[in-house]
């Protein structure tokens, strides 16, 4: 596990934390006022805390290979993000607070459990990369045809 302390440094930018076997993550490490990237990939992570949105810096999010099941509204908080990796999770639905992201340039939703999106996407008018394959959706949003950056873009086994 990740200790508490983890606070303490001031000055963390980046912090990897991958292939770990973690099954959660310390509240205190949102705290990291620089922190731009975090990654917590390959772990057993269950749930995102909502203290995520003290991270107000955070522009490179990656928590794919876990186990979350539901994305914290507070989530739409971080509208630094521009890159978000939440491939093979078990996520069903995403907030409508997502549509805050507006500099999100690369979602990565791969292999989750979503059966639709919310509206709100189609506010990610910096999204050039969207990547929904291996889901359960049955349709899209109109507001999809809002975004207008985007040049890749994956619906693959749904």
């Amino acid at each position: 596990s990740i200790p508490k302390e983890i606070k303490q440094l001031k000055k963390l930018y980046t912090f990897h934390i991958d292939y770990n076997r973690l099954k959660s993550l310390p509240t205190e490490l949102f705290e990291l006022k620089w922190l731009n990237e975090f990654s917590a990939a390959h772990n057993q992570i269950t749930h995102i805390p909502k203290e995520i949105n003290r991270a107000k810096r955070l522009e490179h999010l990656g928590i794919s290979n876990n186990k979350i099941k539901v994305l914290p509204p507070e989530m739409g908080e971080l509208v630094k993000l521009s890159q978000v990796g939440l491939s093979d999770n078990q996520i069903s639905t995403l907030p409508a607070e997502i549509g805050k992201w507006k500099n999100c340039e690369s979602l990565s939703l791969e292999q989750n459990q979503l059966q639709s999106l919310p509206k709100e996407i189609g506010k990610l008018k910096k999204l050039y990369f969207l990547n929904l394959g291996n889901n359960k959706l049955t349709h899209l949003p109109q507001e999809i045809g809002n975004l207008k950056s985007l040049t890749w873009l994956s619906l693959m086994r749904n």
